[in-house]
């Protein structure tokens, strides 16, 4: 079974900051197993909760989340409450650099354990999302 989320706000989760950084909106896909674009996807997080929108801007789900950790060593586990993500859980491994956001995250399968890796890898019930800063310039 999962491991359930503690009821802590993300900017609480870590006092290095690591949260923090996540916060706001985000554009960006869903990789394929070779890490090239497959699905276009749009996050925004807040201090509690975080929303994924299609392109068109239609909701796809919301959820809350908790990170451990700061820079390239983030564990990330959020917990769905609406739409196509009610009631699933997800843990998952997060970074931002250079305002890239990369979130690797299991998908809601019991067998799945959190990745090691940001890569897809289908056989380990794993995605990877990559993300920029809404309003970064490449």
């Amino acid at each position: 079974m999962k491991a359930k989320m503690m009821k802590e706000s993300a900017t609480n989760a870590d006092e290095d900051g690591g949260a923090a950084s996540v916060l706001g909106k985000w554009k960006g896909y869903m990789a394929n197993s070779d890490g090239e674009p497959d699905s276009p996807i749009d996050l925004e997080f807040t201090n509690d909760t975080i929303t994924a929108r299609r392109f068109s801007g239609e909701v796809m789900g919301t959820g809350t989340y908790q990170i451990r950790g700061s820079g390239t060593s983030m564990r990330i586990d959020v917990k769905g409450t609406s739409g196509d993500y009610d009631g699933k859980d997800y843990e998952g491994i997060i970074s931002v650099e250079d305002g890239t956001l990369k979130w690797c995250s299991t998908n809601d399968n019991e067998s799945a354990r959190r990745p090691r890796e940001f890569q897809t890898d289908i056989q380990q019930n794993h995605f990877l999302m990559v993300l920029k800063r809404e309003g970064a310039t490449e």
